[in-house]
């Protein structure tokens, strides 16, 4: 009897030990993602800044594609002049299905396409509202 709890007892030990040592890798995961993030977020505000230098929300949505890969091009170019306002939102709207940081997640997306789809998503998202007054 006294070697049946001695064992449960071990057991329950071994069980706490592995948990400790699981919360310390999730924590240490998720330090390297961050400090991954930081580095990859810097690389990416350089390229937001590139990209949206001098541009307006209807010339962002021309050339999302060279900053996002698949990213949805209108099928008639936008412009300031010759475009409509369902014509911007239609493009803005399919911009933002495929950009959405909520839909770049899992594991299989990269933290770099993570912090890019916010950046993107957030750069339109300003854009778009001041375009609309």
């Amino acid at each position: 009897m006294e070697r049946r709890i001695q064992e449960e007892e071990r057991k329950k030990k071994a069980n706490i030990e592995n948990r400790k040592k699981e919360r310390e890798q999730k924590i240490e995961d998720a330090n390297r993602e961050a400090e991954e993030a930081d580095v990859i977020g810097r690389k990416v505000d350089k390229q937001i800044k590139n990209w949206v230098v001098g541009k307006s929300i209807h010339n962002m949505l021309n050339d999302l594609d060279k900053i996002w890969a698949g990213a949805p091009i209108p099928a008639k170019r936008l412009s300031k002049v010759h475009s409509s306002e369902s014509e911007l939102k239609k493009a803005y709207m399919k911009a933002i299905r495929v950009i959405h940081p909520d839909k770049n997640v899992g594991d299989n997306v990269s933290v770099e396409q993570k912090c890019l789809s916010k950046a993107v998503f957030t750069v339109l998202q300003t854009s778009y509202e001041k375009s609309r007054g």
